[in-house]
């Protein structure tokens, strides 16, 4: 006999079918000529494939479950041959009637939160048709080629490199799986930002891709918009808007990643990894009232998303930092840790920033204020690496919206790191 849990299931099913029926209802033309199915067709199909898929699990088969999904598929197979003959050519609502079957089927078997999230997948999908296909007719067949192309290294070509270091024994930096996969990395932060653009416009996408990129890598999103501040210089200052936010954000993300690891570190570092958050934050509000007040300016496109030389220079640069860094290490031992972490932090600051809360959480709590000097110290290193990007690389417009910001994070640094209590 079903019980409440059964029950539960059921009455899931029935309200993830009738949120989409409600979305195909409304997006309806008004003589409903070209609706398959609503309101009622939407609920009505997902308990048939919650009823089928709860019997075949009671006699330990998945055949109930199976002819429904035939019987289900040849009634709209047939409708809609109908439909085609009377001139509607959609096949959409067809295939999410065989989808929210699929959904019920799913809550039959427990899975609540897939189910859930697959309908609501399915109906952001739905009523986002004219947005997706006008998104669609902004690409063009350079897109198209330039996708695929990151598809082969990032779907190809990753999965092949081995995930092992390689090296002497005190250097074994080179794993050829985790470097490319930065290559990915980098090259992918170009799609992001590209898809953005074309989503929301220019203003908007640039900014939400400094978020996103200081939530996964500050240093990769400067390479790319201070290589696309020279190709639109118009955009300069909003470009640069997009990297201080990133560079901000990558401040808070280094914190949180510590906290996880080590809460006694994060505590520690709190007060220091957050000031120089407070001008990076004031300058992005500063650029962005200026941006609003200039007019006449227009945003051109971006051209092909797929940049993969500047991510192999910088892995390139990568290395031989991080070879330096191994090097200052073992030349000094545990008092080169500084040394070695304003270093490393020329190229990373996760790794450092990792590394100390690691030593830190093996109760190791008398080194919390040299580990935290380390990681401050890394995100300094880190903010000049990122500024010298930017200010060489970058568009004289560029250059001018960075400098004082790299100024204000820089001294902001060095006062976090005199607010460390001894």
């Amino acid at each position: 006999m079903a019980n409440w849990i059964d029950i539960w299931h059921f009455g899931v099913a029935l309200a993830l079918g009738f949120v989409v029926g409600l979305q195909r209802e409304n997006a309806a033309s008004p003589d409903r000529s070209s609706l398959l199915g609503g309101v009622r067709t939407f609920p009505v199909v997902a308990i048939l494939g919650c009823v089928t898929s709860f019997i075949g699990i009671q006699g330990g088969t998945s055949l109930p479950f199976a002819l429904g999904f035939l019987v289900v598929g040849g009634i709209l197979a047939a409708t809609q041959f109908a439909k085609v003959q009377e001139g509607h050519v959609g096949m959409t609502t067809a295939m999410a009637l065989l989808l929210i079957y699929a959904v019920g089927g799913l809550c039959a078997n427990g899975q609540l939160v897939l189910a859930t999230a697959v309908s609501v997948i399915l109906a952001i999908l739905l009523t986002l048709k004219m947005e997706l296909h006008q998104f669609a007719h902004r690409i063009s067949q350079h897109d198209l080629i330039a996708s695929l192309k990151f598809a082969v290294i990032s779907a190809i070509v990753l999965p092949l490199l081995p995930d092992q270091n390689f090296g002497p024994d005190a250097f074994q930096i080179f794993n050829p799986f985790k470097i490319w996969l930065l290559v990915v990395f980098i090259s992918g932060i170009s799609f992001i930002g590209y898809i953005l653009v074309k989503l929301v416009g220019a203003d908007r996408g640039i900014g939400l891709t400094g978020i996103l990129g200081g939530l996964a890598s500050s240093t990769a999103l400067t390479i790319n918009f201070t290589h696309r501040s020279r190709e639109n210089p118009q955009l300069s200052s909003t470009l640069a808007t997009g990297i201080v936010v990133a560079w901000t954000v990558m401040y808070a993300r280094v914190l949180g990643i510590v906290w996880v690891i080590s809460p006694a570190l994060g505590s520690s570092m709190t007060i220091p990894m957050l000031v120089p958050v407070i001008p990076g934050l004031a300058w992005c509000v500063w650029l962005w009232k200026r941006e609003k007040q200039s007019s006449g300016q227009t945003a051109p496109k971006f051209a092909n998303p797929f940049e993969i030389v500047p991510a192999l220079k910088f892995v390139g640069i990568l290395l031989l930092v991080l070879l330096a860094s191994k090097a200052a290490r073992l030349e000094f031992g545990d008092s080169g840790l500084l040394i070695s972490s304003f270093i490393a932090g020329l190229a990373d600051v996760d790794a450092i920033a990792i590394s100390v809360a690691q030593m830190v959480s093996q109760e190791q709590s008398s080194f919390v204020r040299l580990a935290t000097i380390a990681a401050v110290l890394a995100g300094i290193a880190n903010t000049i690496t990122k500024g010298s990007i930017a200010l060489v690389m970058g568009a004289p417009a560029m250059r001018r919206a960075i400098g004082p910001a790299m100024g204000l994070m820089l001294v902001s640094g060095v006062i976090a790191i005199l607010l460390i209590p001894g």
